[in-house]
């Protein structure tokens, strides 16, 4: 079995499974079946051709067993043009969130008047924030692309309060060479396809749905918003114990943000900024 690509590579989602004494790769060999078989479509992005998936995100979700604990699992993996990225992760996931969330609506989380009152306070206490955003979003705008330097500022911007990740990220974004970074945001930049776009993001290294929600973010307010946990539990509550956000998490956060700017008439950021202010006010954290 040839080595993978694992960015989102949690071996199993019960913490105390004996697996996480074991490597990457004896990891995905006891997990997945290489020998399964995908059809790819083939789509043109700028002048070079890549494999694209035909289903968002989404190329195997195989319920199992944990080999070494032997509880279940779900595995998802997600297929690149050049890598996979592997994700596990509880198995009924939605229906542990639904059941756990049952009867929560958007009406339920902000009206209009909250939503504009909550995106006030966030730039009132976070100004740096809001600054940093500003300026990052006024030149991705006008120079249609992201440097090497710009993305590591955007490293910077999402982890600042968590230190730990925000190093162990800049050492992963620094691997791309500024070449691939332009390139790559010119090309999103471009693209009006919310699947194209996060696809190829995520194939910087270093990138995963929380750093390409900011970049989105920053680029276009107005129909993205920023994928935070503080959010995600607005909609869904806490997430299950040891779960990997993905990529495909991203895109339903984001459905349920454009949905509530759409009713209101907001930006998809606005409306984010205040359930993530929201959430860290009820919680303190």
């Amino acid at each position: 079995m040839s080595d993978l690509l694992v960015r989102n590579h949690l071996l199993c989602p019960y913490l105390d499974c004996s697996a996480h004494q074991r490597s990457n790769s004896l990891r995905i060999r006891a997990l997945v079946d290489e020998e399964r078989k995908v059809v790819l479509q083939k789509s043109i992005v700028g002048n070079k051709t890549k494999s694209k998936l035909r289903f968002l995100y989404k190329l195997w979700s195989i319920p199992t067993k944990c080999p070494y604990c032997n509880r279940p699992v779900e595995v998802v993996i997600d297929e690149t043009h050049d890598s996979r990225n592997i994700s596990i992760r509880l198995p009924n996931r939605k229906k542990h969130i639904l059941e756990k969330e049952k009867g929560k609506t958007s009406r339920e989380i902000l009206t209009k008047e909250e939503i504009l009152e909550l995106d006030r306070k966030y730039d009132e206490d976070h100004p740096w924030w809001t600054r940093k955003e500003k300026e990052l979003g006024d030149k991705f705008r006008q120079t249609k692309t992201v440097t090497k330097n710009d993305l590591l500022q955007v490293v910077d911007w999402k982890f600042k309060t968590v230190p730990p990740r925000r190093k162990r990220v800049t050492e992963l974004a620094k691997k791309n060479t500024n070449e691939i970074v332009q390139q790559t945001c010119s090309q999103v930049f471009a693209m009006s396809d919310d699947s194209d776009r996060i696809e190829s993001l995520d194939a910087l290294h270093g990138v995963g749905p929380a750093l390409l929600s900011v970049i989105l973010t920053f680029y276009d307010p107005k129909n993205y918003g920023v994928f935070d946990t503080h959010v995600w539990k607005e909609f869904f509550g806490k997430k299950p114990k040891g779960y990997v956000f993905t990529t495909e998490d991203y895109l339903e956060v984001l459905t349920k943000l454009r949905k509530i700017a759409g009713k209101y008439g907001l930006d998809v950021r606005t409306v984010e900024k205040a359930l993530f202010k929201k959430n860290i006010d009820e919680t303190g954290s």
